[in-house]
């Protein structure tokens, strides 16, 4: 909450190394990339994985409706993954 300072949400549960945290939609599907892309919801309960790439993902860009997203990795690949099941 930025305009009252203090976090919406915290955990010791999520232990990620995340090099690139971004949502994906209003109403709280987070996705955090490391070695692999893992969706929390607003609880920051796991949602889902998605493994692909072989080197760590250092970038996420999400699609204008929030149903996907495309990753880049330090491998040199891109890949577009699709979260229509949410």
């Amino acid at each position: 909450d930025v305009v009252n300072r203090r976090p919406l949400a915290h955990t010791t549960v999520v232990a990620v190394r995340s090099f690139a945290v971004q949502f994906l939609r209003a109403g709280g599907i987070l996705c955090a990339a490391g070695n692999e892309i893992i969706l929390f919801d607003s609880s920051l309960a796991e949602v889902r994985r998605f493994s692909g790439h072989s080197g760590a993902v250092t970038h996420i860009a999400v699609g204008e409706g929030g149903r996907e997203f495309a990753s880049a990795s330090v491998d040199g690949t891109i890949r577009v993954w699709q979260t229509s099941w949410f």
